[in-house]
């Protein structure tokens, strides 16, 4: 049996991540640069609050990388589960 594989650039710009990635900082956007994650949610379970932090970190480093918004310092305000994953997803401290 012959099998085959398709492989994908890993670097290159998919514009379908990109307005996915939209579709998730808009949920989470109060006013530009600005986002709250959970207050207004259901389902406020650990894994939940995590799964959204992530998402938002995910989402703002995929529109910088696709140049459609530059991220510059992020504050973390809280410590419970999405401002703890938040943080780790983030990157280094300064």
């Amino acid at each position: 049996m012959s099998r085959s594989f398709r492989l994908h650039a890993p670097l290159a710009i998919d514009n379908s991540a990109a307005m996915r990635a939209a579709s998730v900082v808009d949920t989470f956007r109060i006013c530009d640069g600005l986002y709250l994650i959970g207050a207004l949610e259901h389902g406020l379970t650990l894994y939940n609050q995590q799964v959204r932090a992530h998402n938002l970190i995910w989402a703002l480093w995929e529109l910088e990388r696709a140049k459609r918004c530059k991220v510059g310092r992020v504050a973390v305000i809280g410590a419970g589960a999405a401002g703890l994953e938040g943080r780790g997803a983030g990157g280094k401290p300064e």
